[in-house]
């Protein structure tokens, strides 16, 4: 009789124990370093995308973007290693929750609570930016929770090094399209100042439980984003102090220029 181990794939010094997220690019699995006794997530990289040199590389980016980065607020990358023509990426494992599953259990999410994490976030962000590296993928799902209470920014698979341009993604529009700033939707070149336009609609949609536009929906909601069309009229909103809607009016302006250009802690 199969053990729950022999269900997943043996890799190398590592013994997997579950499956706890999958996306479209890679599975995710709380595993056991054998050689350091310690739990890890090991992220694996689809099978059927193994072959795909684009898949792979942007794989790859994510391993090399991430181990930049050495703060308490962003999710350690330990290895990157290939095993039987698996790719994998061997990160610390953070047991709790992320934002995206807090917002859909609660609808709106406690003011307080979101910008104490938010506010984390920012110093993650921080950190990437003084690297010059650009996440381009800030949303709630990318946002975890330490089940002791510490929010964590994780998957870098889509940052941009500006010392790196060889491992960005030419002809495609990669990120999450309602989370995303108007120059990043229409294919447009990036500085940080895109990742600051996520964080502010990331943060309005956790306390208002709707994004900041008319529409709510990709595809309908693209026009309005690529045309600056913010719509803040929510109580939740208009119940934050002074301060905080002029910090968000500003991170959500059309131009670039005008908003906060990168974040600083």
């Amino acid at each position: 009789m199969a053990t729950p181990n022999d269900m997943f794939p043996r890799v190398k010094n590592y013994s997997i124990i579950r499956e706890i997220g999958s996306g479209g690019m890679s599975v995710v699995f709380e595993a056991t370093d054998l050689k350091l006794h310690r739990t890890v997530a090991l992220k694996m990289l689809h099978p059927h995308l193994c072959k795909d040199a684009q898949a792979a590389a942007r794989f790859k980016r994510e391993a090399l973007s991430a181990a930049r980065i050495d703060h308490p607020n962003v999710v350690r990358v330990y290895d990157y290693l290939c095993d039987n023509d698996a790719h994998y990426i061997v990160m610390e494992h953070v047991p709790g929750t992320d934002m995206e599953s807090v917002q859909s259990g609660r609808g709106k999410v406690d003011g307080g609570l979101v910008l104490g994490v938010m506010g984390e976030i920012v110093c993650a962000m921080a950190e990437a930016h003084r690297r010059g590296i650009i996440h381009r993928d800030i949303k709630p799902a990318n946002i975890l929770i330490h089940r002791q209470g510490r929010a964590m920014l994780t998957d870098f698979g889509l940052a941009f090094h500006t010392l790196d341009a060889r491992l960005t993604q030419e002809n495609a529009i990669p990120g999450t399209p309602v989370f995303m700033s108007p120059e990043q939707i229409s294919g447009k070149p990036l500085a940080p100042a895109s990742d600051v336009y996520s964080w502010a609609v990331t943060l309005y949609f956790l306390i208002c439980g709707r994004l900041p536009y008319v529409s709510q929906a990709f595809p309908d909601i693209v026009p309005e984003i690529q045309r600056g069309a913010i719509s803040f009229d929510d109580d939740a909103f208009g119940a934050l102090p002074a301060c905080y809607r002029d910090c968000m009016e500003r991170c959500v302006q059309f131009d670039p220029a005008d908003r906060f250009a990168a974040c600083v802690d």
